[in-house]
């Protein structure tokens, strides 16, 4: 526990010793529930913020650097206008070209199990 020193006007350590009396605890253990109460961490209001915290101290959310945040500021381009770069482009969707590359999953899979009649005992 850390130790923290601080003065005080008269006034207010006179109203912290009288609260600290009527509620039966010592002066130290009333400032420092007050201050427990007062600086609560903040819990995640909603699930997505509840996600982004588990993400973030996985080590798997990370911000922005400030570059990087004032370069995404200044796009212009809309969702829609993203979409008909890649329409006039060949009419292929990003994944679709991705999966193009990658092969369909059954090819994949024909491609490693083979055939039980072409394996030799």
């Amino acid at each position: 526990m850390t130790t923290l020193t601080i003065e005080l006007q008269p006034e207010l350590y006179a109203r912290l010793t009288q609260e600290a009396a009527n509620v039966g605890h010592p002066i130290e253990k009333l400032i420092e529930e007050t201050l427990s109460r007062r600086f609560l961490p903040a819990a995640p209001a909603g699930e997505r913020e509840r996600a982004m915290a588990v993400l973030r101290e996985a080590g798997l959310l990370v911000e922005l650097e400030p570059e990087l945040k004032h370069l995404a500021s200044q796009a212009s381009m809309s969702l829609e206008e993203i979409h008909a770069v890649f329409t006039r482009t060949g009419g292929q969707s990003l994944s679709d070209l991705v999966q193009a590359q990658r092969g369909s999953k059954e090819k994949v899979a024909l491609g490693i199990f083979k055939h039980p009649s072409s394996l030799s005992c």
